[in-house]
């Protein structure tokens, strides 16, 4: 049966009427003492400060304006009143309201030119109360991500390459760059009268367009002077020919002949060894010193940089366990789905598919809002701060970087704190991570080591299901 609730706020009439534990509409009568002096104070300002074709400026009477704007000046009048007085009433009653109260009669509004009092109903979704407690006797999974020896032999070899160096070569093999003189030939095959001469040209035949050019490189070694046709080498690219010959794109077909290249010099890359120095490159120096330790260091490195993801599922599991606690949680989904399309552009023609998974994120949000709440969890801005330097560092081992300077950290967690939208990001990523090592404090963990292949395929089922 529903409840009925009256208040005067100013001189207005505001009435609750509670339909049920979570749905309820909310009354506002504004009768004609309510507006009038403010219509009328806008009014005689708009006389003194407006011009009307006709009348002196500032000399514009009450009634001429009244014709004009009158109507206009009414309507938001009435509505200031009406959103600060449901504004005001909504705080001093303390309602949890979800979102924001929805005109119901917008489609039907009143006659402002014929009447003096009116009448506004708003459709209100009340939140839910959400009991919760932790303890013990609650079981969570917890996954911690464990590199495999095929994952860690990656990781070596791309910082085998990472840390290489070119060193000098006698003869071309492979991807060699080479350096040397690039000059052009006339039709007889002595260099051209005022042709193009690049002292210092730079190639890698490797990636030649042209196998038979390509193979002219191969074998080559340093002071032999070799005859090929960058046209057919690079397919006539103008990008690469322009590159190399130092002329304009445009002048690129005009230059179809063979050119020489004397070879100066052969640089060959050549990967770094698994030894003390690359430990040293990886990691702060002594702190690794055998092949076997680099491993076991590279493998907890990789766990670190999952915590996050371990993280994440651990509070959707967290999440999913509470559902099936205490319940499904009762949501006023009409005035929500209402006020849904009224914020957002676009949301009326969402399917029904759409609107259910905006709702079920939204209950995600609240349990979560709840458990914050209830265990008095807030942050302060040191803690943000260092919740920005930490998905920094983990942006940056992602990245291969393990041992990131401060410095570095320093810059890009400012970076990130000084961007509105991220801030805001940082912000939950810090009340999450505070409520994540408090749950993890008052629940039994039932840890579970997995791979990153087989993490990724929890997730990926886990999503195909829901």
């Amino acid at each position: 049966m529903p409840i009925f609730y009256k208040q005067i706020t100013q001189n207005m009439n505001i009435t609750l009427n509670k339909i049920d534990a979570v749905n309820t509409t909310i009354t506002v009568d504004v009768t004609k003492e309510d507006y009038t002096e403010e219509v009328e104070k806008h009014l005689r300002n708009l006389c003194r400060t407006t011009f009307v074709p006709g009348f002196r400026k500032g000399m514009v009477p009450l009634s001429r304006m009244q014709q004009l704007y009158g109507k206009a000046i009414l309507v938001d009048e009435i509505m200031k009143i009406v959103t600060s007085g449901l504004r005001e009433y909504v705080k001093q009653e303390k309602l949890n309201i979800l979102g924001e109260p929805v005109l119901r009669n917008e489609e039907n509004l009143p006659d402002y030119g014929k009447q003096e009092n009116f009448t506004f109903i708003f459709d209100a979704g009340l939140l839910p109360p959400i009991n919760i407690n932790f303890s013990k006797e609650d079981t969570l999974p917890y996954y911690l991500i464990e590199a495999s020896d095929d994952d860690i032999n990656t990781q070596i070899e791309r910082f085998k390459a990472d840390y290489g160096k070119y060193e000098n070569a006698e003869t071309v093999e492979g991807n060699d760059i080479v350096k040397g003189v690039l000059t052009e030939l006339d039709e007889t095959g002595n260099p051209k009268a005022g042709g193009v001469i690049n002292e210092n040209a730079v190639m890698m035949p490797y990636y030649m367009k042209s196998d038979d050019e390509k193979a002219r490189f191969m074998d080559a070694a340093v002071g032999t002077t070799i005859v090929f046709n960058p046209g057919k080498a690079y397919d006539g690219n103008p990008a690469e020919l322009a590159s190399l010959l130092k002329i304009q794109k445009a002048e690129v077909q005009n230059y179809t002949g063979d050119f020489s290249f004397e070879i100066k010099e052969i640089s060959r890359y050549k990967e770094a060894e698994v030894n003390q120095k690359l430990f040293d490159l990886v990691f702060h120096p002594g702190i690794i010193t055998t092949e076997a330790a680099f491993r076991r260091k590279l493998k907890e490195a990789s766990t670190q940089r999952t915590i996050p993801d371990s993280d994440s599922k651990f509070l959707i599991d967290v999440h999913r366990y509470l559902l099936e606690k205490i319940g499904e949680t009762i949501l006023p989904e009409a005035s929500l789905k209402r006020w849904l399309e009224t914020s957002s552009p676009g949301m009326s023609e969402s399917s029904e598919e759409d609107s259910a998974e905006i709702i079920a994120n939204l209950k995600y949000y609240l349990i979560k809002q709840q458990l914050i709440k209830n265990y008095a969890i807030s942050v302060n801005d040191d803690e943000i701060k260092e919740a920005a330097k930490q998905r920094v560092r983990v942006q940056l081992m992602r990245a291969g970087m393990n041992d990131a300077s401060d410095l570095l950290v320093e810059k890009y967690s400012n970076d990130i704190l000084n961007k509105t939208s991220s801030l805001r990001q940082v912000y939950e990523e810090a009340n999450d991570n505070k409520l994540i090592a408090l749950l993890k404090e008052k629940v039994t963990l039932d840890l579970k080591t997995v791979t990153a292949e087989e993490f990724r395929k929890l997730v990926t089922e886990e999503k195909s299901t829901n």
